[in-house]
């Protein structure tokens, strides 16, 4: 139990330090965009360019939730770029995920987006 806590400490330090819930939501959306074409491909049997640029665009999805994750500083371009590829999935990638990768992307982009880093609290001049 002793090890637990440190552990869990500072697993919470860093999920509080960068937009967490935001790249989790945008990478469990990025792997159902791209599960979609992949059983394509088991059925056909012959990868056309559309199977490929769905698996693409949800591999993008996915590289965006990680950026989230290990480049904070960057969360709005990562958020921006995860929205965009999220909405292209709908095109390329069986109706974007079976809909619901192509909304738990944009949620998990918009969430990136908007965080921002707390800042410390200050003591009033009491």
């Amino acid at each position: 139990m002793d090890r637990v806590r440190p552990t869990w400490a500072a697993f919470r330090a860093w999920r509080r330090s960068r937009p967490f819930w935001g790249g989790l939501w945008t990478i469990l959306g990025g792997l159902l965009m791209a599960l979609g074409p992949t059983t394509a491909v088991k059925v056909i049997l012959v990868a056309g360019t559309s199977v490929l640029f769905g698996i693409l665009v949800g591999v993008v999805v996915v590289a965006m939730g990680l950026f989230l994750w290990f480049t904070p500083h960057l969360r709005q371009v990562a958020g921006i770029l995860a929205v965009l590829f999220s909405l292209v999935s709908l095109i390329t990638s069986d109706y974007g995920g079976f809909v619901i990768g192509l909304i738990l992307g944009t949620i998990g982009g918009a969430m990136g987006f908007s965080w921002g880093p707390v800042r410390p609290r200050t003591r009033g001049a009491g």
